[in-house]
């Protein structure tokens, strides 16, 4: 048994189940952005940090936005009377 190969493969498989949980979470937000902003906050900063402990900037960049605009919206949201 080749054993540094067994290890990459467990990395490989370790990416592939936090990509997955990314996904979850990323759908999970997306259902609650409009009833629960501020918890789909919550979710879509659970997805980024998965995605920048990856090194995937593109999904980080696009989640860090994601939040900022859904941030601002809740804030505007919490201010009315």
């Amino acid at each position: 048994r080749d054993v540094e190969r067994s290890r990459g493969l467990g990395d490989v498989y370790k990416r592939q189940v936090q990509t997955q949980l990314a996904f979850t979470y990323s759908d999970l937000a997306h259902m609650l952005e409009r009833r629960k902003p501020k918890d789909a906050v919550n979710l879509y900063t659970k997805c980024r940090n998965i995605y920048e402990s990856l090194g995937r900037e593109r999904e980080t960049a696009y989640l860090n936005e994601r939040i900022r605009r859904l941030s601002e919206r809740y804030e505007k949201l919490s201010l009315k009377p």
